[in-house]
C-alpha cells in the first residue's frame, strides 16, 4: 500500500462543477446544453487519483495488490449503485410500470459494471430512447470506470515488471508508463473520430469504452508525469492562475456555448474538453491561486463529496418525476432536493460507513476471543447488529426478486 498523498480540497471542488453541470444537462436547463462534458471531468479526475496511487504503491512496494485494490473500488461503488438501484426497482414497480420494465432489463448490467455494453449489444440509443429511458441509463459511465479500475492496474503492473527486469531505473520507468499510456489515450482519440458516422445514432461512440477510455487515460497520464517529476509542481502564481482560470473559462464556455447534438463533441471536442480538464487539474495541484482558493470553499466541498452520489440518484429521480422533459421550476426544485436528500442519505448511511472498513471492523470482533467482559459485550451486540444487517438483506433481496419476477411489466 502506497503512502497516503498530499489531500488537495481543490478537487472536490472540480467534482462539484462536473455533477452540477450533468444534473443541470438532464433537467433541461438552457445555460447547460453540453453539461454531459461534465462526465469528461469525472473521467479525467478518476484517472489522475487512481493512476496516482497505483503509481506510488508500485515504486514503494514493487508490486500492486490487486485485490486490495479491487475490493476497495467495489467497497466504493457498489454498494450505493445497488442501494440506488433497488430502491428504484420499487418504487418504479408501484409509480411507473413503464420504467420498472426497463429498469429490470438494466439492473444486473447497472450493478456489475457492463452498462454501456449492456446498452451497444441491445441496440439502444442514449440520443433517441422510446419513450422514457431507463432509470439507470447514466450507469454506462461507471461501467467504463469500473472497466478503467479492472484493466489499467495489470497494465501498469505488467510494465513495471518489464522495466524492472530490464534493469531499468525510476526514470526510464515513468518514461514507459506515460508513452504506453500516451499512445493507449490517442488510440481512443482515433477511434471515437473514426467510428463516428454522422448519418447514424452517435450512440456506439458515447457509450464505448474504447471510444470513452482517453478521458481516463489523459487524467492517468498527468497522474504519471506529476509522480515521476516529468512536470513542474510548482509553476510560478501567474501562470499557475492564468492555465487554471483559461482552462475553467473555457471548459463553461463549451458547456453553454455549444449545442449537446453537435458533431463536434465526436470530432475531437470531447478531445479539447478533456485536455481543459487535465490543464485544469493540473494548475489546482500546483501553487494556490483564486481558483483553486474558489474550489475548496466549504460549499463545492460538500457537493464534491457527494459527486458520486448525486449523479447516481438524479436521473432515476428526474425520470420518476418529470419523465425527463423540461419541467416547471418548482418541479426541477423538487427534483434537485430529493437527489441531495437522497445522495446525504447514502453519502452517510452507506458509502461511508462502508468506505472506512466497518465490514471487515465488524469480522474482526465477531472472530476474536474476548478478554473482558466489555468486550464479550461488544462482540454480542455486533453479532445482533449483524444479523439483523442479514436479515434485512436477505428479505430485500428475496423481495427484490419476487417484485422482478410477478410484477406486470409494461412496455413503452
Amino acid at each position: 500500500m502506497g503512502k497516503k498523498r498530499r489531500y488537495i480540497t481543490g478537487l472536490d471542488g472540480i467534482r462539484a462543477i462536473a455533477v452540477i453541470m450533468v444534473l443541470a444537462y438532464h433537467l433541461k436547463l438552457a445555460l447547460f446544453k453540453s453539461g454531459f462534458l461534465g462526465v469528461t471531468v469525472f473521467f479525467v479526475l478518476s484517472g489522475y487519483l487512481i493512476t496516482g496511487i497505483l503509481i506510488s504503491e508500485v515504486e514503494e512496494e514493487g508490486t500492486i495488490d490487486l485485490k486490495n485494490f479491487w475490493l476497495r473500488r467495489i467497497r466504493r461503488l457498489v454498494p450505493a449503485v445497488m442501494s440506488m438501484a433497488v430502491v428504484i426497482i420499487f418504487v418504479s414497480a408501484v409509480v411507473n410500470r413503464i420504467i420498472f420494465t426497463k429498469g429490470c432489463k438494466d439492473f444486473l448490467a447497472s450493478v456489475l459494471g457492463f452498462n454501456n455494453w449492456w446498452q451497444i449489444f441491445n441496440k439502444v440509443s442514449y440520443f433517441e430512447a422510446a419513450g422514457v429511458p431507463s432509470p439507470f441509463t447514466h450507469c454506462w459511465s461507471l461501467a467504463i470506470e469500473t472497466q478503467f479500475y479492472l484493466i489499467y492496474p495489470l497494465f501498469l503492473l505488467g510494465i513495471y515488471k518489464l522495466a524492472k527486469s530490464r534493469g531499468e531505473g525510476r526514470a526510464k520507468r515513468g518514461l514507459l508508463f506515460a508513452g504506453v499510456t500516451l499512445l493507449l489515450a490517442l488510440i481512443s482519440v482515433i477511434l471515437m473520430i473514426a467510428l463516428f458516422n454522422p448519418q447514424q445514432d452517435a450512440s456506439r461512440v458515447y457509450y464505448g469504452t474504447d471510444t470513452r477510455a482517453f478521458s481516463l487515460l489523459f487524467g492517468a497520464l498527468l497522474a504519471i508525469l506529476w509522480e515521476y517529476r516529468m512536470v513542474p509542481r510548482r509553476l510560478s502564481a501567474s501562470v499557475n492562475m492564468v492555465l487554471g482560470s483559461v482552462s475553467f473559462a473555457v471548459l463553461l464556455v463549451m458547456t453553454i456555448a455549444i449545442n449537446g447534438s453537435s458533431n463536434f463533441w465526436y470530432r475531437g471536442g470531447q478531445f479539447f474538453g478533456t485536455i481543459l480538464t487535465v490543464l485544469m487539474v493540473y494548475a489546482v495541484s500546483g501553487r494556490k491561486t483564486w481558483l483553486s482558493r474558489f474550489l475548496s470553499n466549504p460549499v463545492l466541498k460538500w457537493i464534491g463529496d457527494r459527486s458520486y452520489s448525486i449523479y447516481l440518484w438524479h436521473y432515476p429521480i428526474i425520470l420518476l418525476i418529470s419523465k425527463g422533459i423540461k419541467a416547471s421550476w418548482w418541479i426541477t426544485l423538487i427534483e434537485i432536493v430529493l437527489s441531495v436528500v437522497l445522495a446525504e442519505l447514502s453519502y452517510r448511511f452507506i458509502e461511508t460507513p462502508i468506505r472506512h472498513g466497518i465490514i471487515g471492523e465488524y469480522l474482526n470482533i465477531l472472530r476474536s476471543r474476548p478478554k473482558s467482559r466489555q468486550e464479550k459485550k461488544r462482540q454480542i451486540q455486533v453479532a445482533r447488529r449483524s444479523l439483523k444487517v442479514m436479515a434485512g438483506t436477505f428479505v430485500l433481496t428475496v423481495s427484490l426478486i419476487l417484485c422482478m419476477i410477478f410484477v406486470p411489466k409494461k412496455n413503452a
